[in-house]
């Protein structure tokens, strides 16, 4: 207990850094998506040093659902986000996020980091 006041009164706290909170937030971004495996990037977060969080939306009126997963993602391996739904994912430094549709279907990206 004396350790913890001794923390408070210098001023010091136990709580967690908010380096976790987005900083830097994209302006968003439509991608197409096909049937070959697509990136889902937002163009105005072109810095790939820091790790960020990825949003993905396929509106309500899309034909079908993406898959999402690695470079080598497939509609039969793939993650489904159906029309109506988003799909959210913390991306360390450097990787990407891919997408494949069994028939094109535009989807809204934004990332923050």
């Amino acid at each position: 207990m004396r350790i913890l006041t001794l923390l408070c009164l210098l001023g010091l706290t136990l709580l967690p850094r908010e380096a976790s909170a987005a900083s830097v937030i994209g302006t968003g971004a439509a991608v197409t998506v096909g049937t070959t495996a697509t990136v889902l990037d937002d163009p105005s977060i072109d810095d790939q040093r820091y790790g960020r969080t990825l949003l993905v939306c396929v509106p309500e009126t899309a034909a079908g659902p993406i898959y999402v997963g690695s470079a080598q993602v497939t509609t039969s391996g793939g993650m489904p986000v159906h029309p109506g739904q988003c799909y959210s994912i913390q991306l360390a430094r450097g990787t990407r996020l891919y997408a494949i549709a069994e028939s094109a279907v535009q989807v809204r990206v934004q990332e923050a980091y």
